[in-house]
């Protein structure tokens, strides 16, 4: 099975459920010679990346290190070659705007195999999104996968692993979840369980024990101002006055 040549792939998931650490996980595994040896080449083009989406043509996702001539070897190859054994991921489809989904977009143009008509396609897309796909993608898609999130298990065992160092915090933690059923429930989403217990671990720090968000908005403006503490903690000779969007760039 794995060495079964694909040519359009659908990866649909809801926020924060992993579908970027997978495709990162598949490039590394193909990088270390461990999985997808089918194709000789992988790109990993990231959606969420603004240049990448300022894209216009296939040389432009080949500008990441523009003196570097193995950047070119590679745009070369795959012209040369129409896409033939390369697998292009498209990671984060949603993130594009309606102008950037057009038909003469050099997105459409491969999910519609106009360009490099030989490569396989991988993307990757909230659901929202996916009704905007071109049909001729759609309905060329030979594998549809939904990334679910967490089990039970797998938040045991990342709740395990997360306060491996500290029997005592690892054991109010699960006293913390099993009486807080809805912050259990947002840990299903793999995101939302890494927010949780690095927020649990700040408040049990200092002492408190009033960390109980009860909608989604909640657990984010809690992590926000974890945020914020941090910042000032490290920059404390600016003081609160001088916090701006302009120095949480700077």
């Amino acid at each position: 099975e794995d060495q079964k040549i694909l040519r359009n792939v659908l990866i649909e998931g809801d926020p924060g459920v992993g579908k970027t650490t997978l495709v990162w996980e598949m490039c590394k595994e193909w990088g270390e010679g461990t999985l997808l040896q089918q194709w000789d080449l992988v790109v990993l083009v990231q959606l969420r990346d603004k240049d990448m989406r300022r894209a216009t043509n296939l040389h432009d996702f080949f500008k990441f290190s523009p003196d570097s001539p193995v950047n070119e070897i590679v745009y070369q190859h795959i012209r040369d070659t129409f896409g033939e054994r390369v697998l292009i991921i498209f990671d984060g489809y949603d993130e594009l705007s309606k102008f950037q989904k057009t038909e003469t977009s050099i997105f459409n143009q491969i999910l519609e195999s106009k360009l490099l008509p030989s490569a396989s396609v991988i993307v990757t897309s909230r659901p929202v999104a996916t009704a905007t796909l071109p049909d001729a993608f759609k309905d060329h898609t030979q594998q549809h996968i939904e990334v679910v999130g967490f089990t039970k298990r797998d938040i045991d065992k990342y709740i395990k692993c997360k306060f491996s160092f500290n029997s005592d915090l690892l054991q109010s933690f699960k006293a913390y979840i099993s009486s807080h059923q809805f912050i259990l429930t947002l840990m299903y989403v793999p995101l939302h369980c890494a927010i949780v217990t690095d927020l649990y671990q700040m408040y049990w720090r200092k002492g408190k024990r009033d960390f109980a968000p009860k909608t989604v908005t909640q657990l984010y403006t809690c992590f926000l101002n974890s945020l914020l503490e941090r910042y000032l903690d490290d920059h404390s000779n600016y003081g609160p006055q001088r916090l701006s969007i302009e120095t949480l760039s700077g």
